[in-house]
């Protein structure tokens, strides 16, 4: 066709001149001119409108020529970068650098020379065991340098390096707690200290080792993670079978107390219920003062979930569902113990009751006596051994003189000779020593100052559970001396736990 009367169109994708007519289709294109959804809309001809899909021609991988090119010029492989043995080699250079520079924190103070040309060459104890690389070009990327790119070297492998292959984000710092440990990190990576440690000094580092060294880091942190992860499930396994073996133990006496009393509510025949030889007043005594005990066990043993730091929203979800079980139980449980007790009141009387009290108070108060006498001689060995600050063992011996009037007033009570009395405790103390069932029980020599916190977390545990013993079993108007002095002593052990840290 002649153009003379048309405007000359260019299809947009092969490039030829047609007329108006000719042009009239449109395809999206690329700014290549090849089809795509994405692109903008063009005029194309017939034959460009019907031609098929994009026909790309022969192609093959340079990949190999790359990696021998590669491996000629940088003397390495890129299989080096996830090589097991360069992260070992990069690992020991890391420890052996972190030990010069501890050797460099604890000597001797610089000279005014060596700060002079401390700007201008490298520190001794910065240049790795190889020494320092010379060379024309850059170790990675292989330009070479001059005066715009001048040449750096790693603090780790001591190759010549260029600034955009480099940084300077190897950390090298000292323990705020403790100056005497040193330690690296790669700044901005997770394991980094969250503030900037007093004493600390920055490295570069070549973008190889840097790679390295960030692999190091993080499978550090994870491993340290999962160890923690570990530690708290262990936790929580340990708490969790302590009250499951108490849950077993209330089950069995809670259940023998529920078949006595609603034995001598319906008026039954006990023959076959109490064992041979022993009344129904001491069998109820004996019932209801272990119940008490192993819910106050249970109740001081809940109490072990707190020290538990879930870091996981699963972890969190577990504890949370064992303490709201454990809870639960323990709620239903007490009131049927009781629901127990107001039956037993309504149907024994007044003077029953008085009796089997008496007889609880009289265990309690014997039993408190007993753990505080025996807890301050171990108290008082523990602090003459590791000469460590006896006053803990003086307040025990405060709490036990107090705890001892009201024992010696429920002994005559009783009827009981108070010196033949006050001889069988000492013999019991001195046998369960002797015997070493101890209270404070050490596994290990530690410290004097891991001694002493262990001793005072021991006594607090100890004290709360004897109060909490004393409070539920005896009666309110009873022992007031001694509930004072055990309130009191405890809170002052309180005070020396949060002081020791």
């Amino acid at each position: 066709m002649i153009l003379s009367y048309t405007l000359a169109k260019i299809s947009r994708r092969c490039g030829e001149i047609f007329c108006d007519t000719c042009t009239s289709y449109t395809q999206r294109l690329s700014l290549l001119a090849q089809r795509d959804p994405d692109g903008l809309l063009y005029k194309v001809c017939i034959q460009c409108f019907n031609r098929e899909g994009q026909l790309f021609g022969k192609t093959r991988s340079r990949m190999a020529e790359f990696k021998g090119f590669m491996s000629q010029n940088n003397k390495r492989s890129l299989s080096d970068f996830v090589d097991g043995d360069v992260t070992s080699i990069i690992s020991r250079r890391l420890a052996r650098l972190t030990c010069k520079y501890q050797e460099h924190v604890n000597g001797e103070k610089s000279s005014v020379v060596d700060l002079v040309k401390s700007p201008v060459t490298v520190p001794l104890w910065q240049i790795p065991k190889d020494g320092l690389k010379n060379a024309r070009c850059c170790y990675l990327c292989t330009k070479k340098f001059n005066l715009i790119r001048p040449a750096h070297h790693c603090r780790v492998c001591g190759e010549a390096v260029c600034l955009e292959c480099s940084s300077e984000e190897l950390l090298l710092y000292c323990d705020d707690i403790s100056s005497s440990i040193s330690c690296w990190a790669v700044l901005d990576i997770a394991g980094c200290p969250p503030e900037p440690p007093e004493i600390r000094e920055c490295l570069r580092l070549c973008n190889s080792c840097h790679s390295h060294a960030v692999h190091i880091q993080v499978q550090n942190v994870i491993k340290e993670r999962q160890d923690n992860e570990g530690d708290v499930l262990k936790n929580v396994q340990k708490y969790y079978d302590q009250l499951m073996k108490l849950k077993v133990k209330i089950n069995q006496v809670l259940s023998k107390y529920q078949e006595l009393v609603n034995a001598i509510e319906h008026e039954r025949d006990l023959s076959d219920i109490l064992p041979k030889g022993e009344s129904t007043t001491k069998v109820l005594a004996k019932y209801n003062s272990d119940t008490s005990d192993l819910f106050t066990q249970f109740a001081i043993d809940m109490q072990g979930f707190k020290k538990v730091r879930p870091r996981t929203a699963c972890q969190l979800q577990l504890v949370s569902s064992i303490i709201n079980a454990m809870h639960g139980y323990y709620s239903k449980h007490f009131y049927t113990f009781r629901d127990l007790q107001r039956t037993l009141d309504n149907t024994l009387g007044c003077r029953a009751l008085e009796s089997v009290q008496f007889i609880v108070d009289y265990q309690t108060i014997n039993c408190t006596f007993l753990a505080l006498k025996q807890l301050g001689f171990e108290c008082l060995e523990l602090c003459q051994k590791y000469n460590i600050d006896s006053n803990v063992a003086s307040l025990l011996a405060l709490c036990e003189d107090v705890c001892k009037q009201d024992l010696q007033e429920a002994v005559k009570l009783s009827g009981e000779n108070w010196e033949q009395h006050e001889e069988n405790t000492r013999h019991f103390v001195k046998i369960r020593l002797k015997e070493r069932n101890l209270l404070i029980s050490l596994k290990k020599t530690k410290t004097a100052q891991y001694i002493e916190k262990l001793v005072l977390q021991k006594c607090d545990l100890i004290l709360l559970k004897v109060e909490r013993q004393l409070n539920a079993k005896a009666r309110v108007n009873k022992f007031k001396r001694t509930k004072k002095s055990l309130e009191t002593t405890h809170d002052k052990i309180k005070e020396l736990c949060s002081d020791a840290g």
